[in-house]
């Protein structure tokens, strides 16, 4: 029943366009519940613009003058800027795609269902208890160039919550809104291989609970947040293989105790897993699938492990990162592979 409640109360507000635990304010918060009823890729040379566009390996905005005809045995020189390549803009929230100075605004709207059950007893009849988990919020963020290899982001949800639990004897539901946990910090690029252009990225973050916290020690408790500080780092290699993108990391967040009531929780230690692709359908359209794997250790409670609180939540995504005059446009879905992980996620994020 534990490790039913853990998975019932992973679903908090987040950042759904990130690849490292974009999710980790999914999968952690996955696990505070548990114990109570049981977070990008620049280039040297870049791997794509700082303007907010994707989609195929050409940009439709630029055109080259004619050719000029030379001589015999001379060069040919062209006129105009080279073609862009906006592929990379689906990694735009994991990699550092900005010039020095310029800055990116995502908002967008993301519903979320978290779906569970299992066998509780009341009184003296065991009864098949429900537990469902809606979301509704805005994913607000922002990145700053800080230079062509540093990119700072902050992402602050703001959103809506509700959780229901249901048998025959009772039901019960619980709603709250306003701002989610903000997470903050910086990526860099750490190195480009120029024989084979595949890039590492380096990313630092921490989380503040800014947002009303769901109580990890009862189970139809609502909130928009984990109610915890966290901290983490994250590793992202990037490999372009045109027209494909390929990607994999691997990440860690360490959540430091908190107090719920009269009892010390420490939820438990997160190891994260990343990996998928982007292909360039044409000039403005960019396909990707990520799947998005972690481990949670057990949580901690007055310093005692609760056995059967670990899990490990598994999801794959699927976007379309769409390039407009100004703006990208990113409808997705994100579907859950086992039990612990959030059902369904779905929604559109703009970025400008």
């Amino acid at each position: 029943m534990f490790r039913w409640a853990i998975a019932a109360a992973t679903l908090v507000i987040g950042t759904p366009g990130s690849t490292h635990a974009q999710t980790e304010s999914v999968d952690r918060v996955g696990q505070a519940a548990s114990a109570g009823a049981d977070e990008r890729s620049g280039v040297g040379e870049r791997l794509g613009p700082a303007g907010p566009s994707v989609g195929g390996s050409r940009s439709s905005a630029e055109t080259l003058a004619p050719p000029v005809i030379a001589e015999a045995g001379s060069p040919i020189e062209r006129y105009g800027e080279a073609p862009v390549d906006r592929t990379p803009q689906f990694l735009r929230q994991v990699t550092p795609l900005l010039r020095s100075g310029q800055c990116q605004f995502d908002y967008g709207m993301v519903y979320a269902l978290q779906e569970t059950n299992f066998p509780a007893l009341e009184g003296s009849n065991l009864v098949r208890t429900d537990v469902r988990r809606r979301a509704w919020f805005t994913p607000l963020a922002v990145r700053y160039g800080w230079t062509d290899r540093v990119q700072l982001f902050l992402n602050l949800p703001i959103g809506w919550s509700d959780t229901e639990l249901a048998n025959p004897l009772t039901d019960e539901s619980r709603s709250v809104g306003g701002l989610g946990d903000a997470t903050f910090g910086m990526t860099a690029l750490l190195r480009r291989d120029p024989s084979s252009g595949r890039s590492t990225i380096g990313t630092v973050r921490a989380v503040a609970p800014t947002g009303e916290a769901l109580n990890p020690l009862v189970l139809e408790s609502s909130g928009l947040g984990n109610g915890v500080w966290r901290r983490g780092a994250d590793l992202l290699w990037v490999q372009p293989l045109d027209p494909v993108i390929l990607f994999y990391g691997l990440g860690y967040t360490y959540s430091f105790e908190s107090r719920f009531g009269d009892t010390n929780v420490r939820l438990g230690q997160q190891f994260s897993y990343n990996f998928g692709l982007g292909f360039a359908a044409n000039e403005r359209v960019t396909l990707s699938t990520a799947v998005l794997g972690a481990y949670l250790d057990e949580t901690e409670t007055d310093g005692q492990n609760l056995a059967g609180t670990d899990i490990e939540p598994i999801r794959v995504r699927l976007a379309a990162t769409i390039a407009e005059r100004r703006r990208l446009v990113e409808p997705f879905v994100t579907f859950g592979l086992t039990d612990t992980a959030p059902s369904v996620e779905l929604g559109v994020i703009w970025t400008r």
